[in-house]
């Protein structure tokens, strides 16, 4: 029988949710942050789901009904995220093969409403669509009470037992894929692919977030990159250094179209991993 805290608990988990889940007008990214990047074979996956800006954030508990897809995917094996309506870690699996594992999240959609201007104007500029502004006026559209649909694609690389294995397409709608494995990669740049619907996705701004393992609480280094024809990109990378690449896709919504009034949709990708530091 639950006791008076713990009904007063559940019943506000809801505003709890929206609390550690802020609006994408104040706060950007949108990733995967395991508790340890590599971790023994058997053992136990432990995985924050995590919102904020330039790589630093507030945890976003377990929360069914905001999840389309949550789940770790090995080489040979897909195992769904075990939790209860606001957990801590969000995601906790326990893997049953070694190598290289790819976590998973994709959100349901959600809703913003833009009361100024100002914050859609900063986001758009932020994430390479300065032309959106002008777009936004040509439409006829206000600059007040305006809402945008948006969802999340999140992934990360962990290793369990040895690192073998690789990083593949998951079937995201956007998506952020590493070509090669970030735990045994001895190049100092790390190639990846960019995928929109199932095919390449060129000239995007991609956003690279970066900061040393040993040294979490430093500010993250930023460092921008576009993707090219084939939708890839190459970025530097640091030995000893944890890394969020990010990019946003940013559609126009005809009045009337979408059920919730919405006249943008927008939808994120976000891939994490770690270099680890090389022995000599």
């Amino acid at each position: 029988m639950r006791t008076i805290f713990q009904m007063l608990f559940f019943a506000l988990l809801p505003f709890c949710a929206f609390m550690v889940s802020p609006d994408p007008a104040r706060a950007h990214e949108f990733w995967i942050e395991p508790e340890r990047w590599q971790i023994p074979a058997g053992g136990e996956v432990r995985a924050s789901i995590r919102i904020g800006t330039e790589f630093s954030g507030s945890q976003r508990i377990y929360f069914p009904s905001a999840i389309t897809r949550f789940e770790v995917i090995g080489q040979s094996q897909t195992i769904p995220a075990r939790g209860r309506l606001g957990d801590l870690p969000a995601g906790q699996f326990t893997p049953l093969e070694d190598g290289l594992h790819i976590i998973v999240h994709e959100t349901t959609s959600s809703l913003v409403k833009y009361k100024v201007m100002d914050k859609f104007t900063d986001f758009t500029l932020e994430k390479g669509y300065p032309e959106a502004i002008e777009q936004h006026r040509g439409r006829g559209l206000p600059e007040t009470g305006f809402v945008e649909t948006y969802r999340r694609f999140a992934k990360s690389l962990i290793a369990v037992g040895h690192a073998d294995g690789s990083d593949r397409n998951l079937g995201l709608e956007v998506e952020i894929t590493a070509l090669a494995n970030p735990f045994t990669i001895t190049a100092p740049v790390m190639p990846m692919i960019l995928s929109r619907d199932d095919a390449p996705w060129a000239g995007v701004q991609v956003t690279v977030f970066s900061r040393p393992v040993e040294g979490e609480a430093s500010p993250a280094s930023i460092q921008q990159y576009a993707s090219d024809d084939n939708g890839r990109v190459e970025i530097s990378i640091i030995p000893g250094h944890t890394y969020l690449v990010d990019a946003v896709s940013l559609d126009a919504v005809e009045p009337g179209a979408d059920p919730d009034g919405a006249v943008w949709a927008s939808r994120w990708a976000s891939t994490t991993f770690t270099i680890p530091e090389r022995e000599e």
